[in-house]
């Protein structure tokens, strides 16, 4: 999966930064730790809204 697909999905924008994907995974109701932790959700929430899981 390219990360901009990931990127695009959180935040509208597939050249997002990493302090981006944090704010759009906050304003989801998430506190991630890092941008690995928001990287993390912003792709549960892409596999969950896209995928049958």
């Amino acid at each position: 999966m390219p990360v901009g697909t990931i990127k695009k999905h959180a935040t509208g924008k597939g050249n997002a930064g990493k302090e981006d994907v944090i704010a759009a995974m906050r304003a989801r109701g998430h506190a991630p730790a890092d941008d690995n932790e928001a990287d993390a959700l912003a792709l549960l929430h892409w596999a969950v809204q896209t995928q049958e899981v």
